[in-house]
């Protein structure tokens, strides 16, 4: 039996790997890596508040990645809504939706 902190350091090094494979400019690496995300998201941690920011903000960082194409933006909103769906992520969910009710709500020259 792995002890906590154990379990953690393996954990970080799982998702850094993952991480990188989300910003990577190959789109097979970039999808392979918010499938893993996607697929981990409902995996114990030995910090769920810590993995849920880290998932968060490197979902959050693809959907504005300049090299964002249908497929990745379409599975990058999967795995967010996915994440919305956790009870943990409600101060998540509530700050993009406030964020993004702004957005539409301000005059913008670029749209």
């Amino acid at each position: 039996e792995m002890s906590l902190e154990d379990y953690g350091a393996v954990e970080n090094e799982v998702f850094t790997k993952i991480f990188v494979l989300v910003h990577s400019s190959d789109n097979i690496k970039r999808m392979a890596g918010v499938t893993a995300l996607d697929a981990l998201m409902d995996a114990p941690s030995a910090d769920e508040e810590k993995k849920a920011i880290k998932f968060a903000n490197n979902l959050t960082n693809g959907l504005r990645a300049p090299q964002g194409d249908y497929e990745f933006l379409a599975a990058v909103s999967k795995a967010l809504g996915h994440m919305a769906t956790g009870a943990a992520n409600v101060d998540y969910v509530e700050f993009e939706v406030t964020r993004a009710l702004e957005w539409l709500t301000t005059t913008r020259s670029d749209r």
